[in-house]
């Protein structure tokens, strides 16, 4: 058992003993069971501190004694290099049938804090709705109130010095009832004398209980450079986090801290051992071939599955559908490659940004880069039979919104697009899906623009119920517009939304979204806004 402190860092309440993780070497997915892979490659975890955000919120400082500091300059995503665009897409198809979902809930979520692109997330539990953005947490109530615990995560997480921390995500576990906040490192250069063995890669912190404005536990994820091959001096960035029963499941990218991209990468952590103040464990780190988005599991309570999976976008062929046995038991863990998936409706890139009214530039949707442009942010869900996924793509020569499900049992796919009318740009979608016996509620959440209708950026919201073996159905033209946005200058769109089920509506005819517009009343500046939606009174 190795324990590694965070300098600076004191650990409080007696008690706390770190969870040690080790792992084993690094390597590609290739397909089929035999060709599974183990991973090698040794992980820790740091001590562990007790956070509470009312004491940080009315103190200014969080244990272990960390000032609250300025949020730290926004990082912007580095950019892979552009690949050749395949062709566009068949027109638009008709407009199907769906609810008109009920605004329960529609309020302002955190704003501009002079730093750019937000990438706004949301959890729900029963009783509250938790917004990570940046470097900032906000806890409401469930009717939209600030709880009075706001928390700067620089504070939260006790920034070191030369330290960068963004990404921030944020997931409910309606099991367990507690909260999960996740947010990627970026260290400094590594010293030119002797250097420490260990990387700091991502910051995790598990709340106590459902009170998300109470003790919370942080810790470090650490790598250790000589045997994983995360060297020192890289970082994971884009961090995405999905879960099962058993365990976090997490996706992200390498990068050195030169912004030069090494990898995709993906891992689970078991969570016994994550809501353990004692635990020693081994959790093993893999490298899919695209950046594979963790699935989340649905139901509430969250349903028991065999398996765990990831989803990538292969742009121009389909979807990488990847497997992970054994997610929650991390010395036995194995990640593969289960089928590439050729799409009728091709995963096709937008051919162009998104037009923006009153203005000559465009949403940057990373038009020229596919494997970003279509890249799947929002973790999926699985119901169970099929795993329902979202992304950018092109229709019509309009960036659009396709969704759809895959059958991880016959690998097959169906998909349909989403878009507000035919001459709306739509962009930045998440998915959630409400299992309701054999029916499935679909909640969608994305922004559009609509340069013919004068619409500069809005936040929107769909849903639809299907019978559980039915195909997605198209969703164009209903839609609820959260707000109307602003007429800005700014081209640069956060990469991420949310969308999650509300775990106080058992029957889940509900979800909670989390999505980025620009305010017209502070002159085109970022904001957030949040709903709850779906049945009349959930």
């Amino acid at each position: 058992m190795k324990l590694i402190p965070i300098p600076g860092r004191l650990m409080a309440g007696a008690g706390l003993v770190a969870c040690v993780l080790a792992a084993g070497p690094l390597q590609a997915v290739t397909p089929g069971g035999a060709a599974a892979q183990r991973a090698a490659g040794v992980w820790h975890t740091s001590k562990k501190t007790v956070v509470s955000l009312r004491d940080l919120a009315a103190g200014g400082k969080a244990s272990g004694g960390q000032p609250v500091t300025a949020p730290a300059a926004s990082t912007v995503a580095p950019r892979r290099p552009a690949l050749a665009s395949p062709a566009t897409a068949a027109a638009r198809v008709s407009v199907a049938a769906a609810f008109t979902p009920a605004l329960n809930l529609n309020f302002p979520g955190l704003a501009s804090d002079g730093n750019r692109p937000p990438d706004p997330n949301a959890a729900a539990s029963p009783t509250q709705i938790v917004e990570v953005v940046n470097n900032r947490l906000q806890v409401y109530t469930r009717g939209g109130a600030p709880a009075g615990c706001p928390a700067d995560l620089n504070a939260f997480f006790g920034q070191q010095p030369g330290e960068s921390l963004f990404d921030p995500r944020v997931i409910y576990d309606n099991v367990s009832g507690r909260f999960t906040v996740i947010i990627a490192v970026k260290s400094p250069p590594p010293p030119t004398g002797p250097h420490l063995p260990d990387v700091t890669l991502l910051r995790i912190a598990h709340s106590a209980a459902g009170d998300a404005c109470g003790l919370w536990t942080e810790y470090s994820v650490l790598g250790e450079a000589s045997v994983t091959g995360i060297a020192e001096g890289t970082y994971i960035d884009q961090p995405a986090i999905g879960q099962d029963r058993g365990a976090f499941l997490f996706a992200g990218e390498n990068f050195t801290n030169g912004d030069t991209f090494i990898s995709d990468v993906v891992f689970s952590y078991p969570k016994p051992c994550a809501y353990s103040d004692t635990c020693t464990t081994d959790f093993q780190v893999f490298r899919p071939v695209h950046y594979a988005t963790p699935v989340s599991s649905g139901g509430t309570p969250m349903i028991t599955t065999a398996h765990s999976y990831f989803v990538a976008t292969a742009p121009g062929v389909g979807y990488e559908l990847y497997r992970m046995d054994n997610s929650g038991n991390t010395n036995a863990t194995i990640f593969t490659l289960q089928a590439t998936i050729a799409s009728a409706q091709s995963v096709v890139p937008p051919t162009r940004d998104a037009a923006q009214p009153g203005t000559s530039k465009p949403i940057d949707l990373d038009a020229r880069t596919p494997g970003n442009s279509t890249r799947i942010t929002s973790p999926p869900t699985y119901d169970g039979t099929r795993i329902w996924f979202t992304h950018q793509a092109n229709v019509s020569n309009h960036p659009a919104v396709r969704y759809g499900a895959i059958n991880p049992d016959s690998n097959t796919v169906a998909t349909n697009v989403a878009f507000h009318s035919a001459s709306s740009d739509d962009f930045n979608p998440s998915i959630v899906v409400g299992i309701n016996g054999a029916s499935r509620t679909i909640f969608l959440n994305w922004a559009y623009t609509d340069v013919a209708g004068g619409i500069p950026v809005s936040p929107a919201v769909a849903a639809v119920t299907i019978a559980a073996a039915d195909p997605p159905p198209a969703l164009n033209g209903k839609d609820t517009r959260l707000i109307a946005g602003g007429i800005t200058n700014d081209n640069r769109f956060g990469d991420y939304s949310s969308t999650v089920i509300d775990p106080a509506n058992p029957a889940q005819v509900c979800a909670v979204t989390a999505q980025e517009y620009f305010d017209g009343a502070t002159n085109g500046k970022w904001a957030t806004r949040i709903s709850r939606f779906g049945a009349p009174g959930c």
